[in-house]
Order: C-alpha cells, then sequence, then structure tokens
C-alpha cells in the first residue's frame, strides 16, 4: 500500500504508554506492515532489522511493542495487527472496485436530464415556453435573468457631460475633458459644476473679460473649486471675440 489513513486520535489513545524509542519501533513495524500488506514474521532477528534496532535497549523495545501491538496467530504462526489487516482488507476492496470500473470504461455517466421532470420543463432552453409554466420552470427563470443581465450590461451609462459641454463656452479639448469627467466621476456634482459654469459667464470679471481656460482645462483643474473674481457692471459685460479661448 502506498496510502494509508492515519488517526490521530487512536493512535496517542492506543500508544500513550510507550517511551520515544517504543514509538519508534512501533511505527516502522507498522509501515512495513502496510507497505507489504502481510502481517510480521515471528522472528525477532528480522523484526530488529525491520525497526532498525541496534543497541540491546533497541531491541528489547522492539519486542514489547511487537508482543503488544502484533501478537502472534495461533492460525499462521504470523504476527498480526487487527487494525492493520482491516485497513489492508478496506484498501484491497476499494482498488479491485476501480479496477472492474475501468474495465467496463470507468464510472457510468450522471443521468442529464431528470426523469421525474415532465416534457415541458426538460426542454432546451433555446425552445420557447409558453402556457401556465413558462414562468415557473427553471430554464425559463434563467433564462428570464441572463436576458435582463444582458440587457443592463448592454444599456449604456447615462453621462452628463454633454450638459456641460453645451454650456461652456470654449469648447477646446473636448475629448481629454471627457476621459477626465468619466474617470472622476464628475456625474454626482453635474449640476454644481453646471451652474458654477453659468455663473462665472455672469460674474466672474476674467471670464467676462475673455479669459476662459480651454474646456479640458477647467475639468482637469477642478475649476468649479476656484474663487469666483467679481465681475464689472453690465455696460462692460460683452466679450471680446478675440480673446475667447485665450488660455
Amino acid at each position: 500500500m502506498n496510502y494509508v489513513e492515519f488517526y490521530p486520535g487512536d493512535y496517542m489513545r492506543d500508544t500513550a504508554h510507550l517511551s520515544l524509542t517504543e514509538h519508534g519501533a512501533y511505527v516502522l513495524l507498522l509501515l512495513h506492515y502496510y507497505a507489504t500488506e502481510k502481517p510480521l514474521p515471528n522472528d525477532n532477528p528480522t523484526l530488529f532489522r525491520i525497526a532498525r534496532s541496534m543497541g540491546e535497549t533497541e531491541k528489547e523495545a522492539v519486542i514489547r511493542v511487537a508482543d503488544e501491538f502484533f501478537p502472534v496467530s495461533s492460525e499462521d504462526g504470523l504476527r498480526h495487527n487487527a487494525r492493520a489487516d482491516r485497513e489492508t482488507s478496506k484498501a484491497r476492496t476499494r482498488v479491485e472496485s476501480a479496477r472492474e470500473n475501468g474495465k467496463k470504461g470507468g464510472r457510468p455517466p450522471k443521468p442529464k436530464n431528470n426523469p421525474t421532470l415532465s416534457e415541458t420543463e426538460t426542454q432546451p432552453i433555446t425552445q420557447p415556453i409558453t402556457g401556465s409554466k413558462a414562468h415557473h420552470t427553471p430554464h425559463a427563470i434563467e433564462e428570464q435573468r441572463s436576458k435582463a443581465i444582458e440587457q443592463q450590461t448592454a444599456r449604456p451609462s447615462a453621462s452628463r457631460f454633454a450638459e456641460f459641454w453645451n454650456v461652456y463656452p470654449v469648447k477646446k479639448g473636448k475629448a481629454d475633458a471627457e476621459a477626465k469627467w468619466k474617470s472622476r466621476k464628475l456625474d454626482a456634482i453635474a449640476d454644481q459644476i453646471i451652474a458654477d459654469v453659468k455663473r462665472r459667464l455672469a460674474e466672474d470679471r476674467q471670464w467676462r473679460d475673455g479669459y476662459i481656460p480651454h474646456g479640458s482645462t477647467y475639468v482637469n483643474g477642478c475649476g468649479w473649486e476656484d474663487a469666483i473674481e467679481p465681475g464689472r457692471n453690465a455696460a462692460n459685460s460683452e466679450t471680446p471675440d478675440y480673446l475667447v479661448g485665450a488660455i
């Protein structure tokens, strides 16, 4: 056996009285038992070699462990461990079962459809489901959910950048401004920004004098956070055409 299940609780319960040397002897004897899938010989020199025991103290430990955990069977005269015999038998059963399944082509495939379902409930998703069961079958529910997700994904997210750009006077650097708008998610404060633009056009002295930054400059620099410089009276409010967009 190349694999065996180990139960620490059982081991500690059954071997709590052993010394360190006896623990080593027991483990080596048990591993040999599993590796060969055979009981141990009732021959002390052979047991000593299996347990790698060198001195007299180690040999005495091997004999004590062998007598306690591997008693000699009256049937075959060999040293048996009841737990190891059971585990070996179970392992052989698993191996034999796997071998038989392999000869038959492996494990049988699981049925794709539940035989208890009606014909309507097991029809392919691609077929329309009508009638009273149209909204109750698992396929119909899953199909409706998928369509809802697709529609939600395909629906373009509304952006208020167009509103801002429509009121902003210097329409230069649109692509850069729009990219920055989206990256900063400025839709959330679009009303504030649009109101700021309108107010600056009416009140900011520099804007009314024509010193208006490009749209991209305004967005990149968060222009709505700048202070508004009071403008002149309405008589001087006209913006010279040659100054618009100078910045």
